[in-house]
């Protein structure tokens, strides 16, 4: 996996098992600031989905987490900016 990675739990519709997965942060980052869709697939049963706007949202709060955390090691090389407030867009995503 490339860059910077953030991890997050998912629950798969099918049995209800939480599991963490893990994306690079500037993929989920781009596609929560360009409205895309987030392909969400679960482990355990290979399940996928389009994240919903909850599941968006809780991602949302583990990115602006992520950048909190990243701001003393610079996002600035990521290309992001992570002001509060950047994912409190979800129209359009799910």
């Amino acid at each position: 996996m490339n860059g910077v990675p953030l991890r997050f739990p998912v629950t798969c519709p099918k049995c209800g098992r939480e599991s963490l997965v893990e994306f690079p942060l500037v993929q989920i980052a781009d596609a929560i600031l360009n409205d895309r869709r987030i392909r969400l697939t679960a482990p355990c049963h290979g399940e996928s989905w389009n994240a919903n706007e909850i599941e968006v949202q809780q991602i949302c709060e583990y990115l602006d987490a992520a950048c909190l955390d990243r701001r003393k090691t610079s996002v600035a090389g990521l290309g992001l900016s992570c002001s509060p407030g950047d994912c409190d867009r979800t129209e359009g995503i799910a």
